[in-house]
């Protein structure tokens, strides 16, 4: 969960995972990841019906933390998935796609993914992904057709499609 309480933000968050230089229009701070490496793919997925601006990360992650106002708010949730270090780049690719499809962006939900290569002194198969979901945005995302969002699928509810599923 990415909480304030805990001093974190979905934009601090999000550029750090993506490796881009995000300025969070809330508190004015910039946060420039651009020049870290190791991030092999980046991907947003939402609902057909989404505005094009849930498209463009960060206004996504601004209007996120924008909708929030109280200082216990918790403005995403992130999931880490481990990858078969056998896959090629592509299969990687596509089996968290369609992971995040199935579990999230078919709820309503959008999912911002990065995929991650092994660090440089680490276990050379420690392929894995991030997937930061939006708790809230502007309006529920009602105009995506869903009212669907992070935050009202209960933990347990989360626990089930996150270990219960045919991906992993």
């Amino acid at each position: 969960m990415i909480s304030r309480s805990q001093g974190r933000s979905a934009t601090a968050a999000i550029a750090y995972r993506v490796a881009e230089r995000i300025e969070d229009r809330r508190t004015g701070l910039t946060f420039d990841y651009a020049a870290r490496g190791g991030v092999d793919h980046t991907e947003i997925l939402a609902p057909d019906h989404a505005p094009d601006w849930v498209r463009d990360r960060s206004e996504l992650w601004n209007r996120v933390e924008e909708s929030e106002t109280r200082k216990n708010s918790q403005v995403a949730r992130e999931v880490r998935v481990a990858l078969p270090a056998e896959l090629t780049h592509a299969q990687r690719v596509e089996l968290v796609r369609d992971f995040a499809r199935e579990q999230f962006v078919d709820r309503g939900m959008i999912a911002d993914i990065a995929l991650h290569a092994p660090g440089r002194d680490g276990d050379d198969r420690n392929h894995h992904a991030h997937i930061l979901l939006a708790c809230f945005v502007e309006d529920q995302l009602s105009c995506c057709g869903h009212n669907v969002l992070a935050e009202e699928v209960t933990d347990q509810e989360f626990a089930v499609a996150v270990q219960g599923n045919d991906f992993l």
